[in-house]
């Protein structure tokens, strides 16, 4: 059976204030293959909005917020086929969900996400989305588009993702071909939770239903996401190091003070 491999994702948020949370984060993402084995054995290729499921599922995200319906079905069928590992939350309007996203990710120190559907679903995203970037809340963002054989010619409910969001988001790319994942699904994954802020996809539609066995040799890849530290982790370490060595008696040359949002050490000889 072809699964998607497991990692760990070490998120620690006790040590940093309540008012501004900073978590530790150390995420690694490795995947076996794009298929999986359905119930006669019978080996099915995995869609683009399953693949964008399986990286939520490996960042470490449990709750998704938003409204079904038009483009976003594909990803929200997705969800529904992780038998309860990923939770789709039903809110009344895209931005209540996108602050809701946003709320959740401050508090239990995870990414969280929010789904918008193409035209008028996508655009009510645009005031919460703002209110997590600005609050550096690590919100993945899936906004669901307009087929992709009718871009650029004025389809019904058509809009411009690239340029409305642009303000609001650490990173937003474009999924138009099943090539792209999951290149662009894991760099806005890094983007809202190194970023700390909005990693937005958007992807058409029937892109999101296209399989990737489409791709030929892109079904035994193995691409990595690069391991992603929080700095202010990385920081602290690096003083600790020099704090043993100091009280091991070994000479060290400087005694820095390292300062970083929520670390500030003091070392001296």
């Amino acid at each position: 059976m072809c699964m998607v491999r497991s990692i760990d994702v070490t998120l620690d948020c006790n040590s940093a204030p309540m008012r501004r949370r900073v978590p530790m984060v150390i995420l690694s993402l490795t995947f076996d293959s794009a298929c999986r084995e359905n119930s006669t054995g019978v080996l099915m290729t995995r869609t683009v909005a399953e693949g964008l499921i399986d990286l939520m599922l490996e960042a470490g995200i449990r709750n998704v917020y938003g409204l079904v319906g038009d483009s976003a079905n594909p990803v929200a069928d997705a969800i529904r086929r992780t038998d309860g590992k990923l939770s789709f939350i039903q809110v009344r309007n895209e931005e209540a969900g996108a602050f809701a996203a946003g709320a959740d990710a401050q508090v239990s120190g995870r990414p969280t996400a929010v789904l918008g559907s193409s035209g008028p679903g996508s655009l009510h995203l645009l005031n919460g989305l703002y209110d997590c970037n600005r609050n550096g809340a690590p919100v993945f963002a899936i906004v669901t588009h307009i087929p992709s054989t009718e871009i650029g010619t004025l389809y019904q409910q058509e809009t411009r993702p690239d340029l409305i969001f642009s303000d609001c988001t650490r990173y937003l790319g474009y999924i138009t071909s099943p090539a792209q994942m999951p290149r662009i699904g894991e760099i806005a994954l890094q983007a809202a939770i190194r970023e700390r802020g909005v990693g937005m996809v958007v992807v058409p539609g029937d892109v999101a239903v296209v399989g990737y066995d489409n791709l030929g040799a892109a079904t035994t890849t193995s691409p990595t996401l690069t391991t992603i530290v929080n700095p202010v982790v990385a920081m602290a370490r690096t003083a600790g190091e020099m704090l043993i060595d100091l009280l091991n008696g070994k000479n060290v040359d400087h005694a820095p003070v390292i300062f970083a949002p929520e670390v500030v050490i003091r070392l001296s000889a």
